[in-house]
């Protein structure tokens, strides 16, 4: 989540106790599975198709295999979004699977209890079958815990394990505050997670990003690596989403000089070479213009010696709009920020990328030019030509009333193979929906 009065209303919930494990009907054993073959379940081919509903829920992350599997996590919401942090506290995290290419979907986990919080979730998965979901679970009697949770499954979904701490609540003797993971699956199958931790007597501004790796499929994990660079005042957080590169892992971070009002902001990478255990800096840009928010930003999963990340800046209308840097050595060096869509609305916000095999850099965010923010993708081509800017859909996501009103306006887009798959909340129905939408490469 990151908002800077989180700690604070998280103090007044109670204890999470319940979790239960239901197992899919509809996912087909994949041992007979051929070879990738959405291709058929996008009849406008690399166009987007009629977007699909998930869950009621907010929040939602994707991820999907080469055989067709598509896994959203989600924050299950079973009231409205006034009610989340209200008395009426019904919140809890979620996981749906497809077997289809995304065309029809079965919840598969839930975590949830009326007395407590579970929620920032986040999904994985290889290309050949191993898929994984993580979230954080918050108790708070007698006193006030917090940790990253993991489950997973190495058969596309069709069992899942028990769930696992990955990160506790407790580390070296200090009770720990833990914000939202992000974890990303290689291809040789190791997973990587990134966690936003901290004292739980600092509140937000202790929390600090913690980088932990597992070789064994989310059995035991390393220790834990500390990523953001320590500037003298302010607080920072590496950005969410990390990425395996040609043997390392490079990740983004946003450095604010102040919680209560992040302006004067920074911005860079950060690459973890294969053996280090040291993240280099790399800084690429800073602003004093309060519109300047680079965070949440990926960077995308490579193919090749291509990668991308794209961030929030203000434009020279004093619009806040999205801008993409890419990489076309592997993530050692990226290019100046390109501003993507100059026709864009008033507000752009939210945005995110992700990598395609051919090498294009796919963006995804939230665009208010036609009166409300619609899901809006746009793809930066090989040659760093900006093509097919353009609404998935009709659906809206606008703020609702109630405190914490812009839960759900992250955005999460993946590639396989041979698609596409992008999943966002819309809350034109006065409750908080999740949807998905695919297309082909």
């Amino acid at each position: 989540m990151m908002r800077a009065c989180l700690f604070v209303a998280f103090a007044s919930f109670l204890v999470l106790e319940l979790a239960s494990c239901k197992r899919p009907l509809a996912v087909e054993d994949p041992a007979d599975s051929a070879t990738p073959a959405c291709q058929d379940a996008h009849p406008n081919g690399n166009g987007w198709g009629d977007p699909v509903h998930v869950a009621q829920g907010l929040e939602a992350t994707i991820s999907a295999d080469d055989a067709g599997h598509v896994y959203v996590a989600y924050m299950e919401n079973t009231g409205n979004m006034v009610d989340i942090y209200g008395s009426a506290f019904d919140i809890g995290s979620a996981l749906s699977v497809s077997d289809d290419c995304g065309q029809t979907f079965d919840q598969v986990f839930e975590r949830q209890d009326d007395k407590g919080f579970s929620g920032d979730v986040t999904t994985g998965a290889s290309a050949d079958g191993d898929a994984y979901m993580s979230w954080i679970d918050y108790e708070y009697t007698p006193n006030f815990r917090s940790s990253a949770q993991l489950i997973a499954s190495d058969d596309h979904g069709v069992t899942w394990s028990d769930p696992t701490a990955v990160r506790d609540d407790v580390i070296d003797s200090v009770r720990q505050y833990h914000d939202r993971p992000w974890l990303t699956v290689a291809a040789n199958g190791t997973v990587d997670l990134e966690v936003a931790e901290g004292p739980v007597s600092e509140g937000d501004e202790g929390l600090q990003s913690a980088f932990v790796r597992s070789t064994d499929g989310g059995t035991s994990w390393s220790d834990a690596i500390l990523t953001v660079p320590n500037y003298e005042s302010g607080f920072g957080f590496s950005a969410f989403g990390v990425v395996d590169l040609v043997g390392a892992v490079i990740l983004t971070y946003a450095w604010y000089n102040d919680i209560s009002s992040p302006s004067a902001v920074r911005y860079g990478t950060l690459t973890l070479a294969p053996g280090s255990s040291i993240f280099d800096t790399v800084e690429y840009g800073g602003s004093d213009d309060s519109t300047t928010k680079p965070f949440p930003t990926y960077v995308a999963e490579a193919h090749g010696d291509h990668a991308c990340f794209t961030f929030l800046g203000g434009d020279s209308r004093g619009r806040s709009a999205v801008y993409t840097q890419s990489s076309t050595d592997g993530g050692s060096t990226f290019s100046n920020p390109v501003l993507v869509d100059e026709d864009g609305g008033r507000y752009q916000w939210m945005p995110t990328s992700t990598m395609d095999p051919l090498g294009r850099c796919q963006l995804f965010w939230l665009d208010d030019r036609d009166g409300g923010y619609r899901p809006w993708t746009a793809t930066v081509q090989t040659d760093g030509t900006i093509t097919d800017s353009g609404a998935i859909g009709d659906g809206e996501f606008e703020p609702l009333d109630g405190d914490y009103q812009t839960m759900g306006d992250y955005l999460v887009l993946t590639t396989t193979n041979d698609s596409r798959y992008a999943v966002w909340t819309d809350t034109s129905t006065g409750t908080t929906e999740v949807w998905m939408a695919s297309s082909g490469l």
